[in-house]
């Protein structure tokens, strides 16, 4: 061949990064309140197939903090809540090994955007020798998407002049659905049987955590006298689903188990719960 192919340009390219955030804050009285949202984006500069035309991550952000007091102050309190989306659409493996590929090689896709295979091969009547397009992992789609909260409140009293009970709490939680592709369209159609296949995985993460305090303190002339108790649970579960499938006769049943003939899961679960007092002078 005469092409001319500059690697490092068409793997290693420019792309576009996103950033945007906002943040808006006030209050009145004894109530402030500080609302703040934010977006990141990054394009990747991977060429993208027919099937799978812009590989990204994105990831979004919202927080809400709010904080009030009573008329005497003696009762304070603050709470928030934030919440992330991410999300992430990557090839399977990298093509960044083949930044080195000779620039005389043929083209990497064809008119349709599909995988170019048949200029790819080498001069051989069996199938099994035919080289394959070093690109091929560009077919492929790695997509994960995570959701993750986080709610936390403290309240604190002073019950007496000097003795202020706290307490604080927090819950937390996160999802995370993956879903990785292998399909027809990343094999030379020559070599048969065409292999397709996908990998589900399903997570889910929380964790509660509660924590109340009582402390007292008083000047005694020059010395100063602190006293505090307290205590900490803590629970954290872990779940998490992997579900392999096999024998999809399209590619275009990939995204679902319909269209699989071997289908197998596993699935794992950890709970772990502490208590925890602790006292200071």
């Amino acid at each position: 061949t005469t092409r001319y192919t500059d690697w490092q340009k068409t793997l290693l390219g420019s792309a576009p990064v996103y950033n945007a955030n906002i943040e808006l804050t006030g209050g009145q009285g004894r109530t402030g309140y500080r609302l703040s949202a934010g977006y990141n984006g990054w394009r990747s500069s991977y060429p993208g197939v027919r099937q799978n035309p812009a590989y990204r991550e994105e990831k979004s952000m919202l927080l809400l903090a709010i904080s009030t007091s009573s008329e005497d102050h003696r009762l304070q309190l603050t709470g928030s809540v934030q919440t992330t989306i991410s999300t992430s659409y990557q090839p399977t493996a990298s093509p960044d090994n083949y930044i080195f590929l000779a620039p005389d090689a043929p083209a990497l896709f064809d008119a349709g955007r599909n995988l170019n295979f048949p200029d790819w091969r080498a001069p051989t009547i069996v199938p099994s020798q035919a080289y394959s397009n070093p690109l091929f992992m560009l077919a492929t789609l790695y997509k994960g998407t995570r959701f993750t909260s986080f709610t936390r409140a403290t309240l604190s009293y002073e019950l007496l002049p000097s003795l202020v009970f706290t307490v604080g709490a927090g819950y937390y939680r996160s999802e995370g659905r993956q879903l990785i592709t292998s399909p027809g369209a990343a094999s030379d159609p020559i070599i048969k049987p065409v292999i397709r296949g996908a990998l589900f995985g399903n997570s889910t993460i929380t964790g509660l955590n509660v924590e109340p305090a009582l402390r007292y303190q008083r000047r005694l002339g020059r010395h100063h006298l602190s006293l505090m108790a307290g205590g900490s649970y803590q629970a954290d579960d872990q779940h998490g689903e992997i579900i392999s499938a096999l024998g999809y006769t399209s590619d275009e049943f990939l995204n679902t188990l319909a269209g699989a003939t071997d289908v197998r899961a596993s699935t794992n679960l950890t709970q772990r719960r502490s208590v925890s007092a602790l006292a200071q002078v």
